[in-house]
């Protein structure tokens, strides 16, 4: 089974244990979503949970599609309309939109939207998938644990999957910067000081 059915598979027990149709998945918005990009010439790459899954031995459920686009502005809001996506909110770094049950971010922060280019392609029945690399993914896990701003939770998480990538992909340490391994280095030192925050 490849990464992708795994991750269909997580779906189906999510969906089991939440007492719903156990044939709910991500699959039906993701390749409408990949159609969509296709069809409007729009680069973009899986990021966030699901590119997560592709990279790492043991998956984790993920509820939402993150994905990276060049900016914004480019996203073809009246074809993912039409196509049953629903826009649910803009932010300073991300739009978000549902579709088919699935909540779907759409990310154009720097250094992922120029990551897009590196993406990897896998094949879901009729349409390719895009995903970025894992070593991309281990730096954009790396940002994300390190924001003062984020959740403790969130960054504790950040620290638990950039472990699985590299327990999947040891020789990606040896790709970072300097300043990058530091980070590395001192991030769980860093996120255990930080307080927790409630509500």
């Amino acid at each position: 089974m490849g990464w992708i059915e795994s991750s269909f598979e997580l779906d189906r027990t999510a969906a089991w244990l939440r007492g719903r149709d156990m044939d709910e998945t991500k699959r039906p918005a993701l390749e409408t979503l990949a159609r969509i990009f296709k069809e409007q010439h729009l680069d973009w790459a899986l990021i966030g949970g699901m590119a997560l899954q592709a990279h790492v031995e043991e998956q984790r459920f993920t509820q939402d599609i993150d994905i990276a686009v060049p900016a914004r502005s480019l996203l073809p809001r009246q074809a993912l309309a039409e196509a049953g996506f629903r826009e649910t909110g803009r932010f300073l770094y991300f739009d978000n939109f549902e579709g088919f049950g699935v909540p779907v971010q759409f990310s154009d922060e720097r250094p992922l939207a120029e990551a897009i280019s590196r993406a990897e392609t896998f094949r879901v029945g009729e349409v390719e998938l895009r995903v970025i690399t894992a070593l991309d993914l281990l730096r954009a896990k790396l940002r994300a644990a390190a924001e003062p701003r984020r959740r403790k939770r969130k960054a504790l998480q950040d620290l638990a999957d950039i472990e699985a990538i590299l327990d999947r992909h040891p020789v990606l340490e040896s790709a970072l910067a300097a300043e990058e391994r530091d980070l590395l280095r001192d991030l769980p030192a860093v996120v255990a000081a930080r307080p927790p925050q409630r509500g």
